[in-house]
């Protein structure tokens, strides 16, 4: 598994969605969030997928199975993920 997410980074992430992608912060670009789904592993209790639900969508992203060699973070592709116009 490539880079899962740490519990601290999943709270900088949490803090950029109610920032930047919140229904309260709606901005022209970028992803409005509705739902945050992490999913943790039981030993060392890093997350390895994340699902974010909006209105009339769904993404996943994680670091398992073909994804596991990809060269950027699962922190990093799921900011860009949100910021991506």
């Amino acid at each position: 598994m490539r880079d899962p997410m740490i519990f601290d980074e999943f709270l900088k992430l949490v803090e950029h969605v109610e920032k930047h992608h919140s229904v309260h912060t709606l901005k022209k670009s970028g992803k409005t969030v509705k739902y945050i789904t992490p999913v943790f592993a039981v030993l060392g209790a890093d997350i390895f997928s994340i699902t974010f639900r909006g209105y009339g969508w769904e993404h996943n992203i994680n670091c398992i199975n073909e994804n596991r060699d990809l060269p950027v973070s699962l922190f990093d592709r799921c900011i860009a993920f949100l910021d991506e116009a």
